[in-house]
This record gives structure tokens, C-alpha cells and sequence, in this order.
């Protein structure tokens, strides 16, 4: 599956240039898609595949400044170091996601 890759090789410079095009995909996968892709990521990512902290940083920088999917998020949570992907998560996704149901 083409957007397994992409989540799982693409370096941030790829994630944030083609973003628009992914985001689309992404937001018209369905809740099953959703869960076997992000399985697949996290069987595929390894230590050596996580961003480095100026990738994650720059990636973060870019994720918070841009209105995207909650499903282009998650799925490109799985890039970041653990600790960052959790505060991440917490913060961006679940916060975000809740105060926009709200209203």
C-alpha cells in the first residue's frame, strides 16, 4: 500500500511537501483503513526509521502550524521519538480533536 510507505519512509521534507495531497487521501480512509494502516506503521517503524529530534521538531512546527486531519496527524505521529509522539498525541490530536467536536 503506497500510503504505508509514504508514513513509514518519507523524511519530513517529503511528509510536509506532498501534505495536501496525503491529507486528502488520508481523511477519506475508513476507521478499519485507519487501524490496520496505523499497525502497519508501527510493525514497520524501528528506532532507525523515528525522526530525529530536529526532524520531529521541524515536522511538530509544521503539524501545529497548518490545519490537517486527525487521521494525517495520528498517522504521522507514529514518526515521531515515543515521548514526543505521546505529549504530541495528548495535546495536538486528543485536545484538538475534543474542542472542535465541542463546537
Amino acid at each position: 500500500m503506497f500510503i504505508l510507505c509514504f508514513f513509514t519512509w518519507a523524511t519530513p521534507k517529503v511528509l510536509t511537501g506532498l501534505y495536501k495531497k496525503i491529507n486528502i487521501i488520508s481523511d477519506r480512509l475508513s476507521e478499519i483503513e485507519i487501524r490496520l494502516l496505523s499497525v502497519g506503521i508501527s510493525k514497520a517503524i524501528t528506532r532507525q526509521r523515528e525522526l530525529k529530534n530536529s526532524q520531529a521538531k521541524e515536522l511538530i512546527d509544521f503539524l501545529q502550524s497548518h490545519s490537517l486531519s486527525y487521521e494525517f496527524n495520528y498517522l504521522v505521529s507514529f514518526r515521531l521519538p515515543q515521548k514526543t509522539r505521546e505529549y504530541f498525541y495528548i495535546i495536538k490530536i486528543l485536545i484538538t480533536t475534543i474542542f472542535s467536536e465541542m463546537t
